[in-house]
């Protein structure tokens, strides 16, 4: 598949514990991959709107006051970004809804990869994934990596579930590319359409056990065919595996064993086409999993390996 370098990723930061973590994420990256790191914080217009009219004296000048405190600290953590890991930082404030804005600033600027925290400022209230990076993955076609890890440190191990759609090609592109040391576990869960269905009519046991060692065989030669063509010459550096069950329960169960630090998954699965909704195994990764997930949408990504260098210690 074509490919090209990755020159841009841009991180949306509150200043939360979560964000923080995503943006030494982001610049770790940035640092591997020798790219432009972008450093964005979005005021929700909202609130700010809110503050003004409980002020209503000074509100003009209060809320720009507000906005330049926030651009005078978004200029001392980029400082500190470009000291400590050696990289080129734009930064900048945007006022309105943070999840338009956020994939408005990563369209307009061309951003190959968008990193954000699991939860924001208000992480209590939002359950297992924050209300901000719920709907930039929703309404946005940009890779996006979410961060859980609480201490970043490079990839070593990278679970690639694929369904063999072109969402799962470029997912298992990014898993190859995002870190060039990892170890590279691909995974695909296979069923025999209706066989609950089949059982309760009556079909024997036997004819069931055969349907899915059939299903199995094809899908293993299936899925060698998707590796070659993905992969090409780094084929090599992949550990293929095929499982029998239901597709959220098999990646769960095989995260557990693995512990990858990394899950790389498919916006849209290979029959899930409405660009306004995850798709339901996406939805069940994004949700279940404790380590970073990558979700990739349906075009091919940017090759990251050939514009890369070791990190800085």
């Amino acid at each position: 598949m074509p490919m090209k370098s990755l020159r841009r990723i841009l991180v949306a930061t509150d200043f939360s514990g979560y964000a923080n973590v995503a943006v030494r994420r982001a610049a770790m990256l940035a640092h591997r991959h020798c790219c432009m790191l972008d450093l964005l914080q979005v005021v929700g217009w909202l609130p700010l709107e809110t503050l003004k009219r409980l002020i209503d004296d000074h509100a003009l000048e209060t809320g720009q006051h507000l906005v330049d405190s926030f651009r005078d600290r978004l200029k001392t953590l980029a400082d500190l970004l470009r000291s400590h890991y050696s990289v080129t930082v734009d930064h900048g404030v945007r006022l309105g809804r943070p999840h338009l804005e956020i994939n408005a600033h990563a369209t307009d600027h061309h951003a190959d990869l968008v990193v954000l925290g699991a939860h924001g400022e208000h992480f209590l209230q939002d359950g297992l994934l924050g209300t901000t990076t719920a709907r930039v993955l929703r309404t946005g076609n940009h890779p996006v990596l979410i961060v859980r890890a609480e201490e970043p440190a490079p990839y070593r191990k990278i679970l690639v579930p694929v369904d063999f759609s072109a969402a799962s090609r470029g997912a298992l592109a990014w898993a190859l590319a995002i870190e060039s040391q990892a170890a590279i576990h691909v995974l695909h869960a296979v069923e025999v359409p209706f066989e609950g269905s089949l059982r309760d009519a009556g079909v024997p046991e036997e004819l069931t056990q055969r349907l899915r060692a059939e299903a199995l065989d094809q899908a293993r030669a299936r899925l060698d065919e998707f590796i070659e063509k993905t992969a090409g010459a780094e084929a090599g550096r992949i550990t293929r595996r095929v499982e029998y069950g239901y597709p959220p329960k098999v990646i769960s169960d095989q995260s557990w064993l693995l512990r990858p630090d990394l899950i790389v998954v498919g916006k849209h699965g290979e029959a899930e086409k409405d660009a306004a909704l995850l798709g339901s195994v996406t939805k069940h990764v994004i949700y279940e999993a404790d380590c970073d997930v990558l979700v990739v949408a349906d075009e091919a990504p940017a090759s990251l390996g050939s514009n890369t260098h070791s990190p800085q210690t």
